[in-house]
């Protein structure tokens, strides 16, 4: 997908890892470091559906209490440290 086209203005998309936040019984988990591909002409943000099934994962664990958060405002939790979530 890299230096493929953005579906909305046609730019380039480009690697990037930027940070997520799921929202679950309202609660917010942020979850830094997603791998995902950004537009360097619009700015619009393309996540595949691997990663999104993964952050879904991540945020059904956190709703579970299964994941070790660092606390802060908003509790967070880096991506690579959840790959191994079922």
């Amino acid at each position: 997908m890299d230096g493929e086209k953005c579906a909305f203005c046609g730019g380039k998309l480009v690697r990037r890892k930027k940070p997520f936040v799921v929202e679950t019984n309202g609660q917010r988990l942020l979850i830094e470091d997603v791998p995902c591909f950004e537009c360097a002409e619009c700015g619009l943000t393309t996540v595949v559906p691997l990663i999104m099934n993964m952050t879904r994962k991540i945020g059904r664990a956190f709703r579970e209490g299964k994941l070790e958060i660092q606390k802060r405002v908003t509790p967070t939790v880096k991506y690579g440290a959840c790959l191994g979530l079922k």
